[in-house]
């Protein structure tokens, strides 16, 4: 390589610096697809090192952009007729790309039913971050200690009331079904009205 990597960090920012975060991430995303390379990088890895604005032990999710969020994650929200509105109530958006579960959709009093709000919407969160809706038990986990319903003694039975809306285990991930998805939409949107 000619160039050191200082001077082409140097070339990149100039070129970068006028422009606004959204046509950054677009020209970004455009050289990395020219060059064959994907774009954004292992979201993976990145979830790890991520650290979330209320709680460190709960991942964000890193989303590439709020006005472009991955095709399958606008089908499902014009599926259902759910608008960035809608579901600010209940994730956070940020600037940096990550999205967080900030507010459940079930008010029931019961943690049974909280928890499976929760492993729903720990579901549309992967579906935002990873196009997928997919995700770790431990994840959930997090977020049903967070919202008060997690209940050592009772959680397995709670997460076996999701019935056909999830499949997969706890040692291998969950992954939310097409009932699953209509079930977490009919949620937000219930709440939402």
């Amino acid at each position: 390589m000619s160039e050191s990597i200082v001077n082409v960090v140097e070339k990149v920012y100039e070129a970068l610096e006028p422009l606004e975060s959204t046509e950054r991430r677009r020209v970004l995303k455009s050289v990395m697809a020219l060059l064959d390379d994907s774009w954004p990088v292992n979201l993976d890895s990145l979830d790890e090192k991520s650290e979330s604005l209320t709680d460190q032990s709960i991942p964000s999710k890193l989303v590439s952009d709020v006005a472009e969020l991955n095709d399958k994650a606008q089908r499902w929200m014009n599926r259902h007729d759910i608008d960035m509105e809608i579901l600010e109530n209940f994730f956070h958006f940020s600037a940096d790309g990550s999205v967080e579960l900030i507010d459940l959709p079930e008010e029931s009093n019961t943690k049974s039913k909280q928890t499976v709000a929760t492993y729903l919407m720990e579901g549309i969160l992967s579906l935002f971050g990873r196009g997928h809706p997919s995700f770790d038990d431990e994840d959930a986990r997090a977020y049903c200690e967070k919202f008060g319903c997690f209940d050592s003694k009772n959680h397995t039975k709670s997460v076996e009331n999701l019935g056909n809306k999830i499949t997969g285990s706890k040692d291998k991930g969950w992954e939310l079904t097409n009932p699953g998805l209509n079930a977490a939409a009919e949620l937000i949107k219930e709440k939402a009205s």
